[in-house]
């Protein structure tokens, strides 16, 4: 399985929320003490879990732009592949796995379906919250350091899932990372801050 992360390349888009598909692939291969390696238009590291083989990787051109470089490397390695990216419309703390479905106006999937001419595609959508401002200023603004705390938890629940579907199947992953529930503990340490 291939699994791409989607986000805006430059320093000035990290740990924005429109880049949580990238926060999330950099905490994946911490956590199996990967490092990725840049190629020509993506950053790539692969691995092997359980006997399947997974690659990792976070295309460096533009969000909207996103489907060149997944095709192409659809294409080339005939892997499923889960797409992780951010959406507004669940709130922080939550997270969907769906195994295809429409792009529910989120460009970067718009651009991959357009591509893979499909939506028959596996996502991993994770919530950023209801923006209060211009949706398009909202993905492109910084999480607060409680908003990244919650994220962070979010994604390791969301690590949790990658095991179970490499393992137990992705029915058994998609039960479980769409159980996950963090909103409550998003609410008090946001309100804290």
């Amino acid at each position: 399985m291939i699994i791409f992360g989607l986000g805006n390349p430059g320093e000035q888009y990290r740990n924005t929320r429109h880049n949580v598909g990238h926060i999330f692939l950099n905490l994946l291969a911490k956590h199996f003490h990967k490092r990725f390696i840049r190629r020509n238009d993506h950053y790539a590291c692969s691995l092997n879990v359980k006997g399947s083989a997974l690659t990792f990787v976070k295309p460096v051109s533009w969000m909207n732009l996103s489907g060149a470089v997944t095709a192409r490397l659809t294409v080339k390695y005939k892997q499923e592949i889960l797409v992780v990216v951010d959406d507004i419309a669940l709130p922080l703390g939550r997270m969907r796995l769906r195994t295809r479905g429409s792009d529910g106006g989120h460009k970067g999937l718009r651009s991959i379906a357009e591509h893979l001419k499909t939506d028959d595609f596996a996502r991993l959508r994770i919530g950023i919250g209801k923006p209060d401002i211009n949706p398009a200023d909202y993905v492109l603004s910084r999480f607060s350091k409680a908003e990244m705390s919650v994220v962070k938890k979010v994604i390791d629940e969301g690590i949790k899932g990658i095991e179970i579907a490499v393992k137990d199947g992705f029915e058994k992953a998609q039960n479980y990372i769409n159980a996950v529930n963090l909103t409550d503990k998003s609410e008090a340490l946001i309100s804290k801050s």
